[in-house]
């Protein structure tokens, strides 16, 4: 499977919707996971500015959803599965 890095400081920025990058270390990670990473940036940036209205009861639910799938997959950090 590919393989990304996200590396830099904070304030750099995406080549693809100026969202913040993560500050995280250089680390391998697959290219899903850095897909990932990089739209919950851009969300959380969106809902930090002023000019954005709030995201809507859909918007949210649908989050949420894919938040509680995803918290299916993995055990919490430092327990086993």
């Amino acid at each position: 499977m590919p393989t990304a890095s996200l590396e830099g400081p904070a304030a750099d920025t995406d080549e693809k919707g100026g969202c913040p990058m993560s500050d995280t270390p250089s680390f391998s990670f697959r290219k899903e996971v850095q897909d990932y990473t990089r739209s919950c940036e851009c969300l959380l940036s969106s809902a930090g500015k002023g000019d954005n209205p709030p995201f809507t009861l859909d918007e949210q639910w649908i989050v949420a959803y894919y938040q509680a799938e995803l918290g299916k997959l993995f055990a919490p950090v430092g327990q086993p599965k």
